[in-house]
């Protein structure tokens, strides 16, 4: 499951991609229903596939 959404620019130091966030999306609806959440979990996993873009380009 790919979490990222665009890749704006990478290199050997530095990744900059761009995740859209919408209150519709599945993993936001389930935790709280009054204030949705995104699970910080997929954050480190989007943190992760965001760093492998620099580390493939190697």
């Amino acid at each position: 499951m790919l979490l990222v959404d665009k890749v704006v620019d990478y290199n050997d130091k530095s990744t900059k991609t761009i995740k859209y966030f919408t209150n519709s999306d599945p993993f936001m609806l389930g935790h709280f229903k009054d204030f949705p959440m995104y699970p910080a979990v997929l954050l480190v996993e989007l943190l992760a596939q965001s760093i492998s873009f620099s580390i493939y380009k190697n």
